[in-house]
């Protein structure tokens, strides 16, 4: 099969094309108003303050690589669970070598059921 668009089915073949957004100047000059133009991952509002904090305790030490093996993440990981997250569900971890946080549910404990001893009866 060479005409791969039959694969598609027709109410998808049917749809338009993307037509991108207009830019800052094109909206301005068309609504004749001052416009503010942000992207989806742009916010009206700033950075959180809390953030900002952090960055800026942060920014002293930019000038040195970063700890690879995160140490102090992995030391309150470890802390957290065994203290007021030794119930938590959910298990966070950071494995050795890696950067990425894993997400694993905790082992349901076992079922505990009585087996019956002897013989049993069933009475219809």
């Amino acid at each position: 099969m060479s005409d791969f668009s039959q694969l598609v089915p027709e109410h998808v073949r049917s749809l338009g094309g993307y037509t991108p957004g207009k830019s800052l100047r094109q909206a301005q000059r068309e609504s004749q108003v001052d416009c503010i133009k942000m992207a989806s991952n742009e916010n009206p509002f700033g950075p959180s303050p809390r953030a900002v904090d952090a960055m800026r305790a942060t920014l002293s030490d930019t000038n040195f690589y970063p700890d690879n093996d995160a140490a102090e993440l992995r030391q309150k990981l470890a802390e957290y669970y065994r203290t007021e997250g030794l119930e938590d569900p959910v298990i966070v971890d950071l494995p050795k070598g890696g950067f990425s946080l894993t997400f694993d549910m905790r082992p349901a404990p076992p079922v505990v059921a009585p087996v019956p001893a002897g013989s049993v009866r069933l009475s219809l």
